[in-house]
């Protein structure tokens, strides 16, 4: 067998130890920074509880039969309303050119069904409700669509 048999598998095979020896440092880097960060994580995390328990009393005191129980978690910035950013804009537009006038509750719940949500729950049709409302209102003001201005506005492609 020559040296060089030997060196170029030795080689290939040293640098695949190289590399996951790599990826371990750094994947220890990423932990013990973690952990750095763990104390101020348990802090804040036990400032959160005792707001929260503060929070309670207070809810207590003005509704007697509250209980924490009613609270659900919340993420702050999350966009919630079904579809991809500017999907219901767009859809409000095409169900007017199809079939108008129709009322923005008429127009939100044709919306869900072209998204797919059939069975959406009422927070869910108030939020596309709401959305279509704005995207009326917006396009009211550029002159695109327009209402007949009684109650329960009617709405239509202005053009």
């Amino acid at each position: 067998m020559s040296i060089t048999n030997f060196r170029a598998p030795l080689k290939t095979a040293m640098g695949y130890w190289l590399y996951e020896a790599n990826e371990q440092a750094a994947e220890i880097a990423r932990i013990e920074s973690l952990f750095e960060s763990l104390a101020a994580l348990r802090g804040r995390e036990e400032h959160l509880r005792h707001v929260l328990e503060c929070a309670d009393v207070v809810m207590k005191e003005i509704n007697p039969s509250w209980t924490m129980d009613d609270l659900k978690p919340v993420q702050k910035h999350v966009r919630k309303a079904p579809g991809r950013s500017g999907e219901i804009a767009r859809l409000t537009l095409d169900i007017l050119r199809e079939a108008q006038p129709l009322t923005a509750r008429e127009i939100a719940v044709r919306a869900i069904k072209r998204l797919g949500q059939e069975d959406a729950d009422k927070e869910t049709v108030e939020r596309v409700y709401k959305a279509v409302e704005a995207t009326l209102r917006a396009k009211l003001k550029s002159g695109l669509v327009q209402n007949d201005g009684n109650y329960g506005r009617k709405w239509k492609i202005a053009v």
